[in-house]
């Protein structure tokens, strides 16, 4: 075998043709664009010394050596299929096709008992504006498949072996050149693939497409060739390959090693199809990144792209779609109340804002991951499709933790000949359309459809070989499923896929790798970073990565690239652990952490838009006029406590909230509780304020009959704790804590169920917002006054300054006494302030003694 020339011992030559040979050193330069020259100088020379493994379009492909394909017919008797009739105006198409896969040596003349008939199927045009017809040779191996004996050799396990690719900072997936062509027959069941033309019969010497047992020989020659490879360097799914590394070098390293596996067993690579060297690539219907595995966006792109309903009838359509979905979607009934109005009796049909709002709303909800469940690759997936004359449309589901999740949506616009096809053909048309749309999921495994349409159930059984639907059928018979019945009424999208749970939107990845590299393709970025090189600022400066930070005292805030401003904003505002605060709180922690210009703006542009912010924020109450308590010097010298609720009852029992606050670091706790007895209050409170943090100095309360109960205070008496109580009916007094309860509130809204019965569940990431970020009475975090150090939040060491080493015992400590006395200063100076606010307009009014007033006495209830 002579692998630099392209030329293989088991194929002829390929004489005489006039495609172009592809020029595999420009593709490969093309595929290392994205790097920079010094990246490039290190990837270029591995991939080069392995040109030959690259297909350069016109040699003859290779033939693996070590592993062949099997036909196990068992005892059946060879079965003999009469050819389909060509038409006149494609045999000149249909010869040519035979006489190129007799030139590369895929198919050779028999004389054999077995016979398949064979067709020309179109191949997908190369772009919106190819307009060349093409076409694929193809036979029908459905007969033969019937009798051939199930291969068991089981498929790689993705969710077992796909964790490790998150842990990498640099992956190149690899594409083979018609890979089932590369892998040879086993001679004495070549005759079992025979077909039959109007030229004669001929056989395969390479393993065809259509056989069933194709993906499980495949896979075994992939897992015998990357052996000790697979799963370390590299994970391997069929054709699909994917090397992945933590460095560059060693990146370089396992392509090579991969590489020369195929090499040797003489497979080659389609150069047009790999990608090498990215920070992110898409396998297998994922986005693969340093931190892990995201779902694709196109994935949903069609539920996205629903089209505005133009009827009432198209409104109840929508609503329909919508209503299976109801439990994984907030306040639904709320939301939809424009749309539902529209469908009433004598209401005339117009499409105002709101109508749009819900619209959109409700769209942007049944597409929030993650609302789209993970596959599941160890499970089998359902395929339940629906067409009509306007478009087609499919839902691609699993059976996971005993319930149907929908794991992604699929739909498409009919042309004008696809409308005027019968109600079968659509069907067909929309099943074949999904399938092939889900390939990457659905090929090599046993799979379900489910349709609403009787005759798809017989769609592998068809006798017209003439007709569309038969061609159908052949394209979808090397796929392994089954077809259920269900009748329209129980068929609407599947009733079990309304019972997926609901949940969060999930966090925007960005890693220190993907923010490496758009700092580097951002022109106010790279500017800098060049100026750091030269030494010409010292404001800004680079860590041992090469990320670019600005300095701000003693601290490094990370310089945010313009392509990742909303995706940083995003994270800090809505992820669980943020809770959608306001923009004076978003503002500080992000400015404390990153740099950009116009933050401020861009901060206040982003939260004014967000609308799960507009559904929710309200605006603040009237405010009374504002006494003032002496200001406290230190933690836990005056604190508050008070009882939210009832809310609604939780699945844990949970229907009341206790919640504290230290008035001088404005640390907050909130305990969710089953009742507001004395015995369980008091129980809250040592275990969750006392045992774990310390024993408050003071603690304010309102009248309450739990507070002032004779347990409590006897509590009180024994921890030493001096009780202070509010006016009676003016809760405003005891305001710092009231304003806790609403900022809570607010967060919680955001991630509650409809039903708001799993609040307490989130009851603590809505705190861990809350002490997190500075306060703007103390200039710091309520976390960083009670214990001395900041909160640390996911994704927060990822971007440290990683040159200076940790401050010093001694500089902590004296950080420390410097944000004591900074927040003793600026609550000092904010209570003043906010006192000359409030008490503008009011006036101080006096009593005396046999006046006479007007009493108020509240309703008992």
């Amino acid at each position: 075998v002579d692998r630099e020339n392209g030329r293989a011992d088991c194929l002829n030559v390929l004489v005489g043709s006039d495609k172009p040979k592809l020029d595999v050193r420009t593709v490969i330069e093309e595929k290392l664009a994205h790097l920079s020259d010094d990246q490039k100088k290190i990837v270029f020379p591995t991939l080069w010394k392995f040109r030959d493994v690259f297909y350069d379009g016109v040699s003859p492909l290779g033939c693996a050596s070590k592993v062949t394909h099997k036909i196990d017919t068992g005892d059946a008797r060879p079965i003999r299929q009469a050819p389909y009739r060509v038409p006149y105006a494609l045999q000149e198409t249909m010869d040519k096709e035979i006489e190129g896969l007799l030139d590369r040596g895929i198919i050779e003349p028999a004389s054999s008992p077995w016979s398949a008939p064979c067709l020309l199927v179109t191949k997908k045009a190369l772009s919106p504006e190819d307009t060349n017809i093409r076409y694929r040779f193809v036979t029908d191996f459905r007969k033969l498949n019937e009798v051939v004996k199930v291969d068991p050799f089981p498929l790689p396990n993705i969710n077992e072996t796909i964790d490790c690719l998150g842990h990498s900072n640099w992956y190149s997936t690899l594409d083979m050149e018609s890979g089932f062509y590369q892998v040879s027959l086993n001679e004495e069941d070549r005759d079992k693939t025979g077909f039959s033309t109007t030229k004669g019969t001929y056989r395969y010497v390479n393993l065809p497409f259509g056989l069933n047992n194709s993906p499980a020989t495949f896979q075994r020659l992939m897992s015998v060739e990357l052996a000790g490879l697979n799963g370390s360097e590299c994970l391997c799914y069929l054709d699909d390959i994917i090397v992945y590394s933590s460095t560059l070098e060693q990146h370089c390293e396992r392509l090579a090693h991969v590489l020369e596996r195929l090499r040797e067993v003489r497979l080659f690579l389609q150069p047009k199809k790999c990608k090498f060297a990215h920070a992110e690539v898409k396998y297998l219907g994922h986005i693969i990144i340093s931190q892990g595995v995201a779902g694709d966006p196109e994935k949903i792109i069609s539920v996205k792209n629903f089209p505005r309903p133009k009827n009432v009838r198209e409104v109840r359509s929508f609503i329909g779609l919508c209503s299976y979905y109801r439990r994984m979607v907030d306040k639904f009934s709320e939301i939809a109340i424009p749309l539902t109005s529209l469908t009433r009796k004598n209401v005339k049909f117009e499409w105002t804002a709101e109508c749009e709002q819900a619209f959109e709303t409700l769209k942007e909800k049944l597409v929030t991951y993650p609302v789209l469940a993970y596959p599941d690759f160890s499970k089998e997936f359902i395929v339940a499709t629906d067409a009509s004359s306007k478009s087609i449309a499919a839902i691609l589901s699993q059976v996971q933790d005993g319930v149907e999740r929908p794991i992604a949506y699929w739909s498409r616009v009919c042309n004008p000949a696809e409308s005027r096809y019968s109600a079968t053909e659509l069907e067909m048309l929309a099943l074949i359309s999904a399938i092939k749309h889900w390939r990457c999921y659905l090929y090599g495994r046993h799979f379900h459809v489910i349709t609403d349409h009787a005759a798809l159930k017989y769609l592998l059984s068809l006798k017209d070989p003439s007709s569309r639907l038969a061609r159908w059928g052949l394209k979808l018979s090397e796929y392994q499923f089954s077809v259920t019945h269900k009748p329209g009424k129980a068929h609407i999208n599947v009733d079990a896929l309304s019972r997926a749970v609901a949940g969060i939107k999930s966090i925007p990845f960005f890693s220190r790798n993907m923010l490496l590299n758009e700092q580097k393709t951002d022109s106010f970025c790279n500017g800098l970073l060049k100026q750091v090189e030269k030494g010409d600022v010292v404001s800004y400066v680079k860590d041992l990565d090469g990320l670019l930070y600005k300095k701000d005292g003693n601290t490094h805030k990370l310089v945010v690239p313009q392509s990742m401003i909303v995706k940083v904003i995003e994270t800090h505002h809505t992820a669980p652990y943020a809770c959608h605060q306001g923009v004076k709180r978003t503002l500080s922690y992000i400015s404390d952490h990153y740099f950009w210009v116009g933050m401020q703006k861009d901060i206040e542009e982003y939260i004014s838009r967000c609308e799960s912010c507009q559904l929710r924020k309200r605006s603040g109450l009237p405010k009374a006029p504002m006494g003032l308590f002496e200001s406290p010097q230190s933690v836990f010298e005056l604190t508050s406590i008070d009882i939210c609720g009832p809310l609604p009852t939780t699945s844990r029992g949970n229907r009341y909230v206790l919640s504290f606050i230290d008035y001088f670091s404005r640390y907050p706790e909130a305990i969710p509780i089953p009742n507001q007895t004395a015995p369980v209050i008091a129980k809250a409170f040592v275990h969750n304020v006392v045992l774990r943090h310390s024993t408050p100095l003071k603690l304010l309360t309102d009248l309450g009959r739990n507070f002032v109960s004779k347990l409590f205070q006897e509590v009180c008496k024994l921890l030493g704790i001096k009780r202070l109580l509010t006016t009676p009916y003016r809760p405003t007094c005891n305001g710092k804590i009231e304003r806790l309860h609403h900022t809570l509130s607010d967060m919680i809204s955001h991630y509650v169920a409809k039903d708001s019965r799993n609040w307490d569940e989130y009851l603590v990431y809505a705190l861990t917002a809350y002490r997190s970020v500075k306060h703007p009475a103390t200039k710091s975090t309520p976390h960083y006054l009670l214990y001395g150090r900041e909160f640390r939040l996911p994704l927060s060491d990822n971007f440290e300054f990683s040159l200076e080493a940790k401050s010093s015992c001694e500089e902590l400590k004296e950080r420390l006494q410097e944000a004591y006395a900074v927040a003793k200063s600026t609550t000092e100076n904010s209570r003043k302030k906010n006192k000359i606010r409030y008490d503008r307009g009011k006036r101080v009014v006096s009593y005396e003694i046999g006046d006479l007033v007007y009493w108020y006495q509240p309703s008992i209830k």
